[in-house]
């Protein structure tokens, strides 16, 4: 389980126990739980917000390349095998499905 569905386990958990408290407070004291601050406490808050709307929270792309997706079938590499996989397979001359 990823850390963020822990934290906002944690925070629905704690809105449960205290009902009466402001979010903002319980979204900090389960941020400094794990030694965070402020913003993390707001991003609990949209995470819980996000769940409760959409059934999910979104993947962040932080760290990611995303400008470098590279379809799986473009791996020269995995291009081979099937072409192997393939001929073996009976299907006869299929370079003609790949761009060369």
């Amino acid at each position: 389980m990823p850390k963020w569905y822990t934290l906002v386990q944690m925070f629905l958990e704690l809105q449960n126990k205290h009902p009466k408290l402001p979010w903002r407070q319980l979204a900090l004291q389960v941020s400094e739980v794990i030694g965070r601050g402020i913003y993390t406490a707001r991003k609990i808050i949209q995470w819980e917000l996000e769940l409760l709307e959409k059934g999910y929270i979104t993947r962040s792309n932080v760290g990611r390349n995303t400008n470098m997706v590279e379809s799986l079938l473009e791996d020269k590499g995995v291009e081979l095998a099937l072409c192997t996989y393939l001929t073996r397979a009976g299907e006869g001359n299929i370079s003609s499905l790949f761009k060369v």
